[in-house]
């Protein structure tokens, strides 16, 4: 058959349709029309030779629509999130999936982690949607910022002059996670103003609503954590003084540049090396060390300035207050230091404390690296504490079902500052009446928590309701007499 003979073949296959080219794929109509093909032509050709056949005539004007195909299937926006990075490097030339053994692996993979029972016709469906869908002008512009502020804050990175870089540096990297983040809100639908006054959103707000928010939810606590964690230095940056190490920062930066490229396709169906070279990424002379290291390097520092004849408060304050907001921090709180969380952070230094006691929320961070040299990926998580089984007093635990999983850090949330703090008094005076009271022998209010080889005392919400009902039959100058910490010196 002529190339002439051929093509008219297939344009006239294709005014003969009820549906439009892209609604073809996986139906009966397409199958009807494959053996229509291989009968008239006498030719054993394959499913997707004759799909690039129909799809090469139809964008030569051979189809004419005659109905609208069968609507993409309603899926939420976190099972999308799971879809675009699966076709990523295929949406713009989509027309190469149909009847392959990608779009099978595609399928199947699609269903297995979603839970989905898709069709292929509904998938391909989606697939073409996805790869049609416009963004609108805000959208454009947000993420256009978001990754030129990335490109921005790395370039602070590696340039040689250190005059602002620390700031510069955060400040770059900070406006693009908040870019990056409003981007994505906008682009699920939200309108990024706080509706009573007219503002845009806070990146704390951007926050809830990317990791809680049951329809917008597109951040893991992690990823959560690493936006928040960068976002207490630039507070410290923009508004006070930071002061971190080199190792801290290329921690910061690498781990922003993995979640950029982390997110991008899942959020946007991009690849970050797409839209900038895979050189350009945090290069750094003092790779990053376990966390463990890091702290016990930070803390020798801070311990050495605090010692006698050495205190210079404004030495010490802008290396504890960033330590203390990067802990706030990973804990998920305001990053906000008060003078009471820093004298008391003061006092628990001198007073002996490990760091792992005093920057509980630092202690349970895990570094995970992958790849080497320029495609390094850095991310930040957060070990949650062994689950433990809770059972109610006098009950056989050997009969009873589980009735709640919790880790020790949710049920013994208060370090000895917290506590101290929640009653308004210095550590020193909380260790004190907890020896008064011998909370420290019943596991109903203590328990000395162990992550890695690091432990550190911590008390439970019920420690919290005893010290409230005793505290106003105690003598305090009594107990800090008998039990302060130069009573136990002595002993």
């Amino acid at each position: 058959m002529s190339v002439a003979t051929d093509k008219e073949l297939i344009q006239g296959l294709l005014r003969a349709t009820e549906s439009p080219r892209d609604a073809l794929p996986y139906t009966n109509e397409f199958d009807e029309l494959h053996r229509q093909y291989r009968v008239s032509t006498a030719q054993q050709i394959s499913e997707h030779e004759f799909w690039r056949k129909l799809s090469g005539a139809a964008k030569q004007g051979g189809g004419r629509k005659k109905k609208r195909g069968q609507a993409p299937p309603t899926l939420t926006h976190q099972q999308l999130d799971k879809l675009r990075p699966l076709v990523t490097e295929k949406l713009g030339s989509r027309d190469s999936l149909p009847y392959t053994d990608e779009f099978d692996r595609v399928h199947l993979e699609f269903n297995t982690i979603t839970k989905q029972n898709l069709t292929k016709h509904q998938l391909w469906r989606t697939i073409g949607n996805l790869g049609k869908r416009s963004t609108s002008p805000i959208v454009t512009s947000l993420f256009k910022q978001g990754v030129d502020s990335l490109v921005l804050g790395i370039e602070h990175f590696n340039r040689p002059s250190d005059i602002g870089r620390l700031a510069s540096v955060l400040i770059m990297l900070d406006h693009a996670a908040e870019m990056l983040l409003k981007a994505a809100l906008a682009d699920r639908g939200d309108s990024l103003r706080n509706p009573r006054n007219g503002y845009t959103h806070s990146v704390e707000h951007c926050l809830v609503l990317a990791n809680e928010d049951p329809t917008l939810r597109f951040l893991s606590n992690d990823e959560r954590r690493t936006i928040q964690v960068l976002n207490a230095l630039r507070d410290q940056a923009q508004h006070f003084i930071v002061e971190i190490t080199e190792e801290l920062l290329y921690t910061v930066s690498q781990g922003i540049v993995t979640l950029f490229a982390d997110l991008l396709p899942r959020l946007f169906a991009q690849n970050l090396c797409s839209l900038i070279p895979s050189r350009v990424l945090p290069i750094s002379t003092s790779p990053p060390k376990a966390i463990e290291v890091l702290m016990d390097d930070a803390f020798s520092q801070l311990k050495e300035m605090l010692q006698a004849g050495r205190n210079d408060a404004r030495a010490v304050e802008p290396k504890l207050r960033s330590l203390l907001a990067i802990d706030r921090a990973l804990n998920l709180q305001s990053s906000q230091v008060s003078d009471e969380d820093f004298q008391a952070a003061v006092a628990q230094v001198q007073f002996g404390n490990r760091w792992e006691e005093i920057f509980m929320g630092i202690s349970m961070v895990k570094l995970t690296t992958d790849g080497s040299g320029a495609s390094i990926a850095l991310r930040i998580s957060k070990n949650e504490g062994v689950p433990v089984r809770i059972v109610k007093d006098g009950e056989d635990p050997d009969a009873v079902v589980v009735l709640k999983n919790v880790s020790d850090t949710d049920r013994y949330p208060h370090s000895p500052t917290k506590l101290a703090q929640r009653f308004g008094m210095t550590v020193p005076k909380m260790n004190a009446l907890v020896n008064f009271l011998k909370l420290k022998s019943d596991p109903l209010f203590f328990k000395q928590i162990t992550v890695r080889n690091a432990s550190f005392p911590s008390y439970s919400g019920e420690a919290v309701k005893k010290i409230k009902d005793e505290l106003p039959r105690c003598n305090m100058e009594f107990i800090w007499q008998t039990h302060g910490p130069r009573v136990r010196k002595s002993k």
